[in-house]
């Protein structure tokens, strides 16, 4: 089996067409503090992205930096669905976002979407102590979920709302790059110089 690698160059390849097609549009549920989305992704349903995205801000809270839902996390995520991810890596992240909602019907006996924050947090603490134990009980979920929590961190730590040294260089890849050169590059391309 081989194991993919997540680069900066493959997330920003991914989630060019995310950003610009999609912004989450909801509203916040009084009883709960969870954004409720109110329409469907390019890939998710809205349920899911509900989901997805209380499962991010859950991992990576605002701060004193933006938090993960700040940063687009689910809609960039939902947009790599149609322009990067197999049919395979699809369903595995389905399957996990679902996860969290099946575990919320275990432990509480209703949706994961009416629990509240406290409560929503004590499943992820659940599900994320679980998925990282070893030997773990459940295989598959605990790859699903570990598979999905990297790709949501990687997400969030290559956005521009969490990396103060975050600079987009329009334009075609540049690989081996010695030091004069990307400072070359970036003298040119600085934005309002």
């Amino acid at each position: 089996m081989s194991q993919l690698t997540f680069t900066r160059r493959l997330i920003l390849k991914g989630s060019v067409v995310s950003i610009v097609g999609l912004h989450l549009s909801g509203c916040k549920v009084a009883e709960t503090h969870l954004f409720q989305v109110t329409e469907k992704g390019q890939y998710f349903s809205a349920q899911e992205l509900t989901l997805l995205n209380d499962i991010a801000e859950l991992m990576l809270p605002p701060t004193d930096t933006a938090g993960a839902a700040d940063a687009n996390v689910a809609a960039v995520l939902d947009g790599m669905m149609i322009s990067w991810a197999s049919e395979n890596t699809r369903k595995q992240f389905k399957r996990a976002i679902m996860a969290f909602d099946i575990a919320a019907q275990n432990l509480h006996k209703t949706s994961y979407e009416f629990l509240t924050y406290d409560k929503r947090l004590n499943v992820l603490i659940d599900f994320d102590t679980s998925a990282f134990k070893k030997p773990t009980s459940d295989q598959a979920n605990s790859q699903d979920y570990r598979r999905l929590k990297e790709l949501i961190f990687l997400i969030y730590y290559s956005s521009e709302e969490a990396n103060d040294s975050y600079v987009a260089i329009p334009g075609e890849y540049f690989g081996d790059l010695t030091q004069n050169e990307y400072e070359a590059l970036m003298s040119e391309r600085q934005h309002g110089g």
